[in-house]
This record gives structure tokens, C-alpha cells and sequence, in this order.
């Protein structure tokens, strides 16, 4: 019996091994399964995020050409150009070819033409004594190449065997004529679409771009490419012509990182698709339907969203699947499922085992339950610390602090508690324009400053964004909190460190004390925040106690911001213009528009009691463009050499559409663009971008002039002069104001004016009030002069009448 109980024994334990063995084989496909379908899930949400950039980065581009086209078919020297352009001036050619270069720069583009309406390449021009070409034509390439911008040499007659050059840009030409009589059925007046929504058609051509060989072939990719055409349109609305830009498949495919990437043109058919080593699968059909390959991991058509009108984009992605099985999480998945395997064979070995192996294995069993009971407990543990705590920081969240808050304010605790909410400040500068990673590290360490400011008594939380809370436990009298509040202020304040480049941001703190502003958690971080709220209006970078005036304070502006709304439809504003007087001459020369609030109660509300609200609710983009129409319509009825001065908010520099709405206003009232004067403060040239510049550039190149509002207020005036070429610099009313009274001030008016003459730029004195002022900023080399000692801001009904009077003239002399 005892031999048949050992057999037994030993046949279970093979019995309990084969069936361990099986079930640990089927359990590591599963895993391996798993770690394949999560490696899978992980590659293409990756990959589909870098689509996502490159489409952003085709958008960008393809709006860029959009806008600069546009932008020169706008031109006032682009709608008065005649047949032969005899009539442009230089600085119109000047204008062109900026606007061209600012194409080659960001895409390569290979040429640009303006093209009149009647262009026909097979006729002969009566003047030239050739066939008919472009007005106008800017080609880099002809340009770098030292050859003649013409499709035919003048010693060459364009009917000889020896022209066959000349059928280059001839074909050109003539795929260009066929847009134009496109556009002239589609769109032949202005009137027949918005004047923000300029159309542009978009055609598919062979491009023979190195004027020397023509090659009809569509096979070649060096001469493929896309013709962008935007119409012309005279004072008249009437069409006149059209500006055409050449972009280059070879410079579409610049902006791709890939083969495996292609920018797809459905209403043209055409594609960037190429052929890479061992990827000639780019060429399916799947790429000429725009559909995603069915037979890759992955692959998708993701549309491009731009203004071009009747034409639609797309990008074309499939990444070879080769990326995905040579990615470390699917080498992982591999190696796991071969150690699975190995795993498995073992255990079937184990088989052969006697009995002595079959306890064994319970033992080991009975531990690896010890230890699966222990990593239970310990995620159970992190579940808990996740649902109270802030996964980015590790700091207490919300409901964390709701507890701890709650608890402290419970019965039988009768201490005072300090409830100090914070918010970061210039903290979306830093996410905006870093990313948010950068913005996420920042918080990180943020959050490792607060820890150090405060006592370890102290509850640190973080609500959310870039809000958090510091619970003050220990003592809790004015002046610790207080002293805890400067803390706080001074340790963000000092620069972050942020992979390798230096960023500053402030704190602005609100202070609820409890029992005094309230008893419970919710009433204390609601009294909290509306301290926060007056920090912030109060300047930022500080801190404020609650006091119940405060949420008075709080309804009133939500009151006001109604009204502002309401105010902004129903366009409940007025233009008042204070004269601009030259030093010089003695005479008026221009006027500043000032916007006022004609509010049905208050009468006029000047602008400090509602810009600022404007900005932060998003409205000074429409109130700019109101005043920027009206002081333009008004000021073309002024005398010639009076110009108008329009005070921008820096609000409206992240607005890519300022541009527009300045050529708009120019076009719809007439003014010459070089009497307007666009006035800048250098809070706008704060946070000083390429994109900032390049609209300054941009509203440069139209002629409009650019000055310099309130110099010397800032940290860093200086810097910004060499940044950009400045027309005027405008001297703050602070240092004219104490002219008399305070030599420092006669020091810096008259150091400005003299680096204002150094670098070729005006100077104007803002704030005079009395004739002594008048006298001491003439005498310190100021060029104009503007205050109330010669008028108050008036409406434009009153400036014919205050132009007769001439009481500048009694005034300066």
C-alpha cells in the first residue's frame, strides 16, 4: 500500500505540474498578446500624433502663402499697376519683392508673376515687339543664376529654330492664362465674396523652373508643383488680373519628414507622394483615392483645414511597418513571449519530477500568494494616494484639502486657520510658447518652492492649472501669515530654470483667515478667491486679505462686463482725437484717436475704466478694429498732411488678423497708408515673438508708420529699438509732468530726443499742460508736442473749426 500511495502521489504530482504547465503556456500568449495589442495602441496614437504636427506645419505654410498673395493682390500699387507697369514706383517694386521674399523664405516658393487680365502668350506685344508676358515677375532662381527674368533674350527673335528656349516659361504662361479666365467666370467683380475671404484657386502644372531645358514630363518631380492664383480687383471692384505663385513639389516635400508622408490636392489630383529605398509601396492606389493602406499598421488621410477657396488638402500618412516591429515596446513584447515559452518548456520538464519537487512547488506557490497579497496592498495604498493626491506635482488635491480644511473647522477646534490661494502669473506665456511639457516642469518646481516656504505643519495643494492652495496650520496670527505670503511672492518670483532656458513668473496670492471670513471649506476658498481676484487687479505679483467690500467689488465688474458685451454689439462707442502739434512748424500736424464709452448712465467713460476688462474678456480685438475703421474714414477728410495716430493693445498682436483689418480699414476709407500711425506699448513687445516682428514688418511694408507709446515706462525700451525700426518714440506723460520741477526728468527728455534724432526717429512729448512745460520740452529738442495746453480730446465734428482758429500758432509763439 504504501508503494501504490507513493505512485498515487507522484501521479498527482505530475497530474498538478502538466496542468501548471499548461495553464502558465496559455497564460504567456495572453501576455504576450496583451503587451503586443499595448505596444500596437502606444505606436499608433505616437504616430498619429506626429501627423498631427506635420499637417499643423502644412496648414501653417499653405496659410502663409494664402496670406502673402493676398496681401500683394491687396496692395494699392498691385490694383493701379498698368499693362507694362510704367507707372510703379520704386518703393512699389521694393514692396513686391519683400512680399516675394517672405514666400521664398518660409516655402521655397520658386516664382510669383502678376499677371494682367488680359494675358495671352501667343499674341505679340505691340510695345515690346514680343509675345506677351507677365507685368511683373520675381523669380530667385533666375535671380541667383545671373540670367534676365524674361522667357526670351532681346537679340533673339522669338519666331527662330533658336527660341526653343523660350517655350519654358511660354507653357507657363499659357496654364496661367487658363486661371485667369477661371477666376474672371468665377469671380469677376469683388463684390461676390467677403473682403477677408479673398479667393485663390489652386491648380496642378508642370514647372520648368530652371529656364534653360524644357522637359515635358510629368515624371519628373523637380518640376512639379502647385500654382496658387489670387484675383485682382481695381477701386472700380472690377477683376484686373491675378497673382500667381509657383510652389514646388520639392519644397512641399521639405516640409515632410518622411517618404512615407505625402500633401494630397483632391481637387487637382495632385500628390508629393515619392518613392524611398524599399518603400515603393508609397505609390498604392490607396495614396491616388486619398484613402488610408489597409495592409499597414498604420496609415491615415488627415485634412488640412485653410481659407483657399474651392480647393481642399489633405495629408497622406503610412509608415512602414518595419518602425513598429523594430520599436522597443514590440522588441519587448518579443523578448517576453520568448521567455514565456522558455518559462513553459521548464515547467513541462518539471513533469519528471518526484514528489518532493511537487511540494516544492506548493511552497512556492503559498510565497508567491504572500507576495500577491502584499502588492495588493501596496496599490491599494497608491490608489488611495492617487485619489488624494495631484499626480503631476504629488501635492494634495482638492478633495484632499476639502478634508484636512473640514476637519480643522470641525467641532472642538476652535485655532485659526489661513486659507492663502495662489495663481501663477505670465504662467500661459510659458505653456503657450514652450509647450506643455515646459509648463508641466515649471509646476513640478513650483511646487517643490512651496513645500520649502512652507512649515511642515503647513497642507500644500494644488487645485488645478496653475491654482494652488497653501493651508497655514501652525500659528496663524497677521503678521506669520504675512510673512508666509512674502515668502511665497519671492521664491517664484526668482527665475526657473526650464530645460535649459530661463523663464519668470510671478504669484498673485488671496488670504481667506477662518472663523473671521468664514466657517466652512466652501465659503473660505470662495472668499479666497475673490481676494486672489483684487491681487491680480491690484498689479500682480502681491498679495491681498479678504474684506467683504471685495465681493461688492466682484459683482460690480461682472456687472460692467454685461454692460461692455452689451455695449460692443449694439457699438456704443465714440471717437474723440487730441491734436498732434510739430515743434518746428508750429502748426497742427495730426491727432491721436482716443476711444470713449458713450454709456447711456454714465455719459462718456473714458478708456482706463474698461480696456483692461476688454483684454481680459477677449473684446479689444473688436473694439480696435471699430476705432481703427473710424479714425481712418474720418481722417481722410482732414488736410493732407495731418495724419492719424491709433493706440493698439497688445491683445490684438495674438490676433494673426491685425494686418488684415489695417488694410482693411485703409482700403474701405482711402486713406494713403502713410497717415496712419500705429502706436505700440512695450508691454507688447513684452513677450517679443517672430510673430510679433513679422506683423510689424508686415504692417511696415504696407507704409503705415510705427511709434513707440509711453518710452521709458518699461524695463527693457532699449532692446526694443534695436528689435524694431521704430518711426516715433512718444516720451511718457510722467517725466513731462515734473519737467519743471525736477531736473532728472529735463535729463531723460532731452537724452530721448537726442537717441530719437541719432536713429532717424521723431520724438513727441505727451502730457504738456502748462506753456513752462511747453517751453523746457522745445528747449530739450522734442519734435512734436501733444497735451492738454493746446486741446482737450474732441469729437471729429469739432477739428474743422479748431483748425481755423489756429490756436497753436498763439500757443508757440
Amino acid at each position: 500500500m504504501g508503494e501504490d500511495v507513493k505512485r498515487r502521489h507522484v501521479a498527482a504530482g505530475f497530474a498538478v505540474i502538466g496542468i501548471v504547465g499548461i495553464i502558465s503556456s496559455v497564460s504567456g500568449f495572453n501576455s504576450w498578446q496583451r503587451s503586443l495589442n499595448l505596444a500596437l495602441d502606444h505606436y499608433r496614437t505616437s504616430q498619429h500624433a506626429g501627423a498631427v504636427v506635420v499637417a499643423d506645419r502644412l496648414q501653417n505654410a499653405i496659410q502663409s502663402i494664402y496670406a502673402n498673395i493676398r496681401t500683394l493682390s491687396l496692395l494699392p500699387g498691385t490694383r493701379t499697376v498698368d499693362r507694362h507697369a510704367e507707372q510703379l514706383s520704386e518703393e512699389a517694386h521694393l514692396t513686391f519683392q519683400q512680399v516675394y521674399n517672405n514666400l521664398a523664405d518660409s516655402v521655397s516658393v520658386s516664382e510669383v508673376y502678376v499677371l494682367p487680365a488680359t494675358l495671352d502668350p501667343d499674341r505679340i506685344d505691340p510695345v515690346t515687339g514680343r509675345p506677351e508676358e507677365p507685368v511683373l515677375m520675381f523669380d530667385q532662381l533666375i535671380a541667383d543664376d545671373g540670367l534676365r527674368p524674361s522667357y526670351l533674350p532681346h537679340d533673339v527673335d522669338w519666331r527662330s529654330h533658336d527660341a526653343k528656349d523660350a517655350q519654358i516659361e511660354r507653357f507657363e504662361y499659357l496654364e496661367m492664362k487658363k486661371q485667369l479666365e477661371m477666376l474672371k467666370q468665377l469671380y469677376p467683380t469683388s463684390r461676390t465674396f467677403s473682403p477677408l475671404k479673398v479667393p485663390m484657386l489652386v491648380s496642378r502644372e508642370l514647372i520648368t523652373c530652371d529656364n534653360r531645358y524644357y522637359v515635358n514630363s510629368h515624371d519628373d518631380a523637380d518640376r512639379m508643383g502647385l500654382v496658387f492664383t489670387v484675383p485682382i480687383y481695381g477701386e472700380d471692384q472690377q477683376f484686373r488680373g491675378a497673382v500667381s505663385a509657383i510652389i514646388l513639389t520639392r519644397a512641399l516635400n521639405g516640409l515632410l519628414p518622411a517618404y512615407d508622408f505625402a500633401l494630397l490636392n483632391a481637387t487637382t489630383g495632385f500628390s508629393t507622394a515619392r518613392s524611398g529605398p524599399g518603400q515603393q509601396w508609397i505609390w498604392s492606389a490607396e495614396v491616388k483615392r486619398a484613402q488610408p493602406a489597409p495592409g499597414l499598421l498604420y496609415s491615415q488621410v488627415l485634412p488640412i483645414r485653410t481659407d483657399v477657396i474651392g480647393s481642399s488638402f489633405a495629408l497622406w500618412v503610412g509608415r512602414n511597418d518595419a518602425l513598429f516591429w523594430e520599436s522597443a515596446d514590440a522588441r519587448g513584447a518579443n523578448t517576453a513571449a520568448i521567455f514565456a515559452s522558455i518559462l513553459g518548456g521548464m515547467v513541462l520538464l518539471a513533469m519528471a519530477l518526484t514528489w518532493v519537487l511537487i511540494i516544492r512547488h506548493f511552497r512556492q506557490a503559498h510565497r508567491m500568494n504572500a507576495e500577491l497579497e502584499m502588492r495588493v496592498a501596496e496599490r491599494t495604498a497608491e490608489i488611495k494616494f492617487i485619489a488624494t493626491h495631484d499626480t503631476l506635482t504629488g501635492l494634495a488635491n482638492r478633495r484632499r484639502l476639502t478634508e484636512c480644511l473640514d476637519e480643522l473647522l470641525g467641532e472642538g477646534n476652535a485655532g485659526r486657520v489661513a486659507l492663502l490661494c495662489l495663481d501663477l502669473d505670465n504662467f500661459k506665456a510659458v505653456n503657450d510658447g514652450f509647450g506643455h511639457p515646459a509648463g508641466d516642469q515649471m509646476l513640478r518646481q513650483v511646487a517643490l518652492r512651496l513645500r520649502g516656504a512652507a512649515t511642515d505643519r503647513d497642507i500644500v495643494a494644488r487645485l488645478g492649472g496653475d491654482e494652488f492652495v497653501v493651508l497655514q496650520v501652525g500659528e496663524t496670527t497677521p503678521a506669520a501669515i504675512e510673512a508666509l505670503a512674502r515668502r511665497i511672492v519671492e521664491v517664484v518670483r526668482e527665475p526657473f530654470d526650464i530645460d535649459g532656458q530661463i523663464q519668470h513668473v510671478g504669484a498673485s496670492i488671496g488670504i481667506a483667515v477662518a472663523p473671521t471670513d468664514g466657517t466652512c471649506s466652501e465659503i473660505l476658498l470662495k472668499n479666497a478667491d475673490i481676494a486672489l481676484y483684487r491681487a491680480k487687479a491690484d498689479g500682480r505679483g502681491t498679495f491681498r486679505f479678504f474684506e467683504p467690500a471685495m465681493d461688492a467689488s466682484l459683482r460690480a465688474r461682472q456687472a460692467l462686463e454685461i454692460e461692455l458685451r452689451r455695449a460692443v454689439e449694439a457699438e456704443e462707442f465714440v471717437v474723440h482725437y487730441q491734436p498732434l502739434v510739430s515743434a518746428s512748424e508750429e502748426r497742427v500736424n495730426g491727432f491721436e484717436a482716443l476711444v470713449r464709452w458713450q454709456h447711456a448712465d454714465r455719459g462718456l467713460v473714458g478708456p482706463s475704466h474698461f480696456i483692461a476688462l476688454a483684454e481680459d474678456i477677449g473684446l479689444i480685438g473688436r473694439i480696435g478694429r471699430f476705432v481703427l475703421q473710424r479714425a481712418c474714414h474720418e481722417a481722410r477728410n482732414w488736410p493732407e498732411h495731418c495724419k492719424v495716430a491709433v493706440n493698439l493693445s497688445p491683445a490684438q498682436f495674438r490676433n494673426k488678423s491685425l494686418a488684415a483689418d489695417v488694410v482693411a480699414a485703409l482700403d474701405s476709407s482711402g486713406l494713403a497708408p502713410h497717415r496712419l500711425e500705429l502706436e505700440i506699448t512695450e508691454s507688447a513687445l513684452l513677450d517679443t515673438t517672430a510673430d510679433t516682428l513679422a506683423i510689424l514688418h508686415q504692417l511696415r511694408t504696407l507704409g503705415v508708420k510705427i511709434a513707440m507709446d509711453d518710452f521709458g515706462t518699461g524695463f527693457s525700451s532699449l532692446s526694443y529699438l534695436r528689435s524694431f525700426p521704430f518711426d516715433r518714440i512718444k516720451i511718457d506723460r510722467s517725466f513731462v509732468s515734473e519737467i519743471a520741477s525736477n531736473r532728472e526728468c529735463q535729463s531723460i527728455v532731452r537724452a530721448v530726443a537726442a537717441l530719437g534724432q541719432n536713429l532717424g526717429m521723431t520724438t513727441t512729448a505727451e502730457g504738456i499742460e502748462t506753456l513752462e512745460q511747453l517751453l523746457l520740452v522745445r528747449a530739450q529738442g522734442c519734435t512734436d508736442l501733444q497735451g492738454y495746453y493746446f486741446s482737450k480730446p474732441m469729437p471729429a465734428t469739432d477739428i474743422p473749426a479748431y483748425l481755423r482758429g489756429a490756436p497753436v500758432l498763439r500757443a508757440v509763439g
